[in-house]
């Protein structure tokens, strides 16, 4: 049996703590705080299968979140309050439950979901595989007219190494069919991509860096301390406010 990933992936892990600047017990310290977070969602978001009824009103516009693998709605609830208290109704799909099928499975639910809902000028925010999916939406002509903008958020666009660990995750996996097509086509800056100094997550962390994306760091450790991060927030409100661009 081929271990040879296991050895890819301390090696990716230690090139992105060499190439941070941060000290090592901040880092370490970071990344256990990281899951810790995780965890809290986790069990967190286990009894809510409904956003909350707030979210369903707005007059500026509508918000799409897409969470990441084996996540729901909950991990991105502060992002949706924050965009619902601005005035946006924000959406989730349901279907998907906690993203665990294939991202091509996905992206048929969720664009279903856009038509059925009749979804114009969409702002779509993916977390991590949720990002994948969102790029993979706008390489539907049908959607792609409907979304105004994508934004990422810690997305693994060059796969990870993690994602030789599960069978459910090796689309995400280095050099995966699905990683390799993933940036075809995609023009300079018209993904805003938000992505934290380490990600535990996604190894090596280059591959948090999105070719011809308008790429902005985030000061924090770790692969879901960013979606709680002001500075996040703040970006996310920038991008929204900025003339809809359109996919079409």
């Amino acid at each position: 049996m081929d271990f040879g990933y296991l050895t890819k992936w301390k090696c990716g892990l230690a090139d992105s703590i060499v190439n941070s600047k941060m000290n090592i017990i901040k880092i370490i310290i970071g990344v256990v705080a990281d899951y810790g977070l995780i965890a809290y969602y986790a069990v967190k978001s286990l009894p809510k299968k409904e956003t909350p009824p707030e979210w369903r009103v707005g007059s500026k516009g509508d918000v799409l979140l897409i969470p990441g693998l084996l996540e729901n709605w909950v991990f991105m609830e502060k992002i949706g309050w924050d965009l619902n208290q601005k005035g946006f109704r924000v959406h989730t799909v349901r279907a998907i439950g906690f993203n665990a099928k294939p991202v091509d499975w996905a992206v048929e639910a969720i664009g279903e979901f856009i038509m059925s809902n009749n979804l114009h000028h969409l702002t779509v925010i993916g977390h991590s595989k949720g990002g994948v999916i969102g790029i993979k939406l706008i390489n539907k002509a049908i959607i792609r007219a409907r979304i105004s903008k994508l934004i990422t958020i810690a997305c693994p666009f060059g796969g990870s190494f993690w994602g030789y660990f599960w069978p459910a995750n090796f689309e995400l996996s280095l050099g995966s069919k699905l990683i390799k097509g993933l940036a075809n086509g995609i023009r300079k800056n018209e993904i805003y991509n938000f992505y934290p100094e380490i990600d535990q997550q996604i190894i090596p962390n280059n591959g948090l860096i999105l070719k011809n994306g308008n790429n902005q760091q985030i000061q924090v450790i770790g692969h879901c301390q960013i979606l709680n991060k002001f500075s996040l927030l703040e970006g996310i409100g920038e991008v929204i406010k900025l003339k809809n661009q359109c996919y079409n």
